[in-house]
């Protein structure tokens, strides 16, 4: 039996990102699945900034049994990492979508489809019909693609929608334009009826919170808003009967020169700690010492989106499987070095933030 030298065991998320840039060839696609808005400040500082939060560990605790289990928007997962939505997963490995939602059944944790899929909702739920699995939405000005979009969902045994509402006007990608990248049409937002096939569609002008309360007037599925980074628009999407919220900077591909998503997080948190309101965050996790920051800060789970893709580029669904077990094994590890037993243990004592400029 002949062994596959080319194959490079991969530890953790960052020796994922290194493979992955070798297997996709593609510079459009790597571009696009790793780039940022202008600058890309914001983009950067997603990952630096867990640095300036440190664990503060309690030591001769009971750690003999660590549960990580987690309730989230009406749902039950093993671990508080749900794969965040990013459009055409096909161009980081031919089963794309399929191969994610598998995977993500498979570790027993939410799936979210995005809008710019390169498969359709009932293609996804064939291949891959059991699973906690989440939809992301763009509002877009047709309401009956709207419409038929949550009915379909909702026939298929989706549990939750995440509006997408930082992305109103297309933001400034120099990456994407110097590689002349360009999106291809939507598989999901099409109907009978009408479909989308001009990214305008995509771009709400006139987007409002009273859209939130509409969606939520239609479905009885959880509904969440992506994309909140201020304590104003945390209380605003309260007033309006949001599920949950998730505080995310897109992954720095929207605005640039926005803070971090993990520095806004406390803000939201506080201004709808009595709401009961699910509180999620993205952008810039990639170990499980950064799951552990987030959760200490208020969110009751996170969502990983680049290193999902670096995971399926590499090995497809058993890359997205490992990259899932690398982030739940490195959780566990965490949570008992610092003396959590479950969940409920991780709060703002385990957590300080570094009075040093230095990283």
């Amino acid at each position: 039996m002949t062994m596959d030298k080319t194959r490079v065991k991969c530890y953790s998320v960052a020796d994922y990102e290194k493979q992955a840039e070798l297997k996709i060839t593609d510079t459009a696609a790597l571009g696009y699945f790793n780039g940022g808005t202008e600058g890309t400040e914001t983009l950067r500082d997603n990952l630096a900034a867990f640095s300036r939060y440190k664990l503060r560990p309690r030591h001769m605790r009971d750690i003999s049994t660590i549960n990580t289990k987690q309730r989230v928007l009406g749902c039950d997962i093993d671990f508080p990492v749900v794969v965040a939505p990013f459009a055409f997963a096909k161009m980081a490995h031919p089963d794309g979508e399929y191969a994610v939602a598998r995977a993500c059944a498979g570790m027993d944790t939410a799936f979210t489809l995005s809008s710019w899929t390169s498969k359709s909702i009932d293609d996804v739920t064939k291949e891959s019909s059991t699973g906690v699995k989440w939809l992301q939405l763009y509002l877009v000005k047709d309401r009956r693609v709207i419409v038929n979009v949550v009915r379909k969902a909702e026939r298929h045994g989706f549990k939750a929608i995440l509006v997408t509402i930082d992305l109103k006007i297309p933001s400034n990608r120099l990456t994407d334009k110097r590689n002349q990248f360009t999106m291809g049409n939507s598989e999901l937002l099409r109907s009978p009826n009408a479909s989308i096939d001009d990214t305008d569609q995509f771009h709400l002008l006139s987007l409002s919170w009273d859209d939130i309360s509409w969606l939520k007037s239609i479905t009885k599925l959880q509904v969440a808003v992506k994309g909140v980074m201020t304590r104003e628009d945390a209380i605003e999407a309260v007033q309006h009967g949001v599920d949950g919220i998730v505080v995310s900077n897109h992954g720095g591909r929207a605005l640039d020169c926005v803070e971090a998503s993990i520095d806004a997080l406390s803000e939201i948190v506080e201004a709808v700690k009595h709401s009961g309101v699910d509180i999620l965050m993205d952008s810039g996790i990639r170990k499980g010492t950064d799951v552990i920051k987030a959760l200490a800060l208020g969110a009751k789970a996170v969502m990983v989106g680049r290193p999902i893709v670096w995971g399926l580029a590499v090995d497809g669904e058993n890359g997205v499987k490992s990259v899932l077990e690398i982030l739940k094994n490195e959780l566990r590890i965490s949570m008992g070095l610092c003396g959590c037993q479950s969940l409920s243990d991780i709060n703002q004592t385990v957590i300080k933030k570094s009075t040093s400029s230095r990283l």
